[in-house]
């Protein structure tokens, strides 16, 4: 990246972030990794680390933005790893939170007691 580029889109977030006026609105560019897999045309059940890498690469070369504050969340494998029951992947490649809850009603006041 240009080193003035780079410094003028770092001043601009920093006035911004200190409540200074920047030369303009800083943008900030949010990409999901499900958003990101889904632009380049891959299937969001393509989690090998390879094809996000060339994901993301294309994406962050392709967007205009001054600057992005994160771009991972945990992938499907982290769930899938723990056994996770909150957080499931469909047969799409989404991610979905059934119907589940943690604790019966009647199991609070003990957890409150005794968390």
């Amino acid at each position: 990246m240009d080193k003035s580029l780079y410094q003028a889109r770092l001043e601009r977030f920093q006035k911004a972030y200190h409540g200074e006026i920047p030369d303009r609105i800083p943008i900030e560019g949010h990409f999901t990794p499900t958003f990101m897999l889904s632009y380049c045309g891959y299937s969001l059940k393509t989690w090998d680390p390879d094809v996000v890498d060339r994901a993301v690469d294309r994406v962050l070369g392709e967007f205009d933005y001054d600057y992005v504050r994160s771009i991972f969340y945990r992938p499907p494998q982290f769930f899938i790893q723990l056994g996770a029951k909150t957080f499931l992947q469909a047969e799409d490649g989404t991610i979905q939170h059934p119907d589940v809850h943690g604790l019966e009603p009647e199991e609070y006041p003990e957890f409150i007691a005794d968390p």
